[in-house]
């Protein structure tokens, strides 16, 4: 995954969050972002990142909503939910509609971050659950409401040829998820392959296509002109995808 200088700023922007909230709870200022270390990417500022460990990262996924479709007022894009991640940050959307829950008294409160170079961080179920519920997880949601309807409107003004597309680039910050094992500080040498095997679909005739097999069977009579035989011809009789992955 691609990761750009503002990745960067945000994921170290809130592992420091996280030892000022330590700070704040009374405990050492790398007690939280010490659990998270092996979520950290290298970064060319040695601050914000432990040089002696591998990097990996966490997860960075933005989300996308289409208010061409979906830009009806009071219809929800995300549902009412907490995350749950240690903490959650992002910045501004183009188009309004995050709604936050208030712990003290339960009211639904529009999000409205200030002009500038602003981030918005919520508390994840992680930070709930390390606290025993000192620090809850943030309640929230994504909704078209009157502000995202104008938002809409003033950028179809400005900028007719570009799509309605809400994008929230969220970051979601977390511990490691052996962190708290005796043998946290020991790590397996485990070399992983994330494949991904791009196949037919099931039911999908296997079948030579005949320019095909005579330009291989072409092929084969020069490779064996030169010396170069390839053993004797396969035979590729038509099967399903699905047959083929069975036998």
């Amino acid at each position: 995954m691609y990761y750009d200088a503002a990745t960067h700023a945000r994921r170290c922007s809130v592992s420091k969050l996280s030892e000022m909230i330590a700070i704040g709870l009374g405990l050492p200022a790398g007690f939280f972002s010490h659990a998270g270390r092996y979520g950290l990417v290298l970064s060319l500022d040695s601050s914000c990142v432990d040089l002696h460990v591998p990097p990996r990262p966490h997860l960075l996924a933005p989300t996308a909503s289409d208010l061409a479709k979906y830009g009806q007022k009071n219809t929800i894009l995300a549902g009412f939910h907490t995350d749950l991640n240690f903490l959650t940050i992002h910045g501004r959307s183009r188009y309004p509609g995050l709604n936050i829950w208030a712990r003290n008294t339960g009211d639904r409160i529009p999000v409205k971050i200030p002009p500038g170079n602003h981030l918005l961080v919520q508390a994840g179920k992680q930070l709930e659950h390390m606290t025993g519920s000192l620090i809850k997880a943030g309640y929230h949601e994504v909704v078209v409401n009157d502000d995202t309807v104008a938002a809409m409107e003033r950028r179809a003004r400005e900028f007719p040829d570009r799509p309605l597309i809400r994008i929230s680039s969220t970051l979601f910050w977390h511990l490691d998820s052996d962190e708290g094992c005796p043998l946290a500080s020991i790590r397996p040498l485990i070399r992983i392959s994330s494949t991904l095997f791009w196949h037919l679909d099931s039911d999908f005739d296997l079948v030579p296509v005949p320019e095909l097999a005579e330009r291989a069977r072409e092929l084969r009579a020069e490779q064996a002109k030169l010396g170069r035989h390839e053993g004797d011809v396969a035979a590729y009789p038509a099967v399903k995808v699905g047959h083929q992955v069975q036998g």
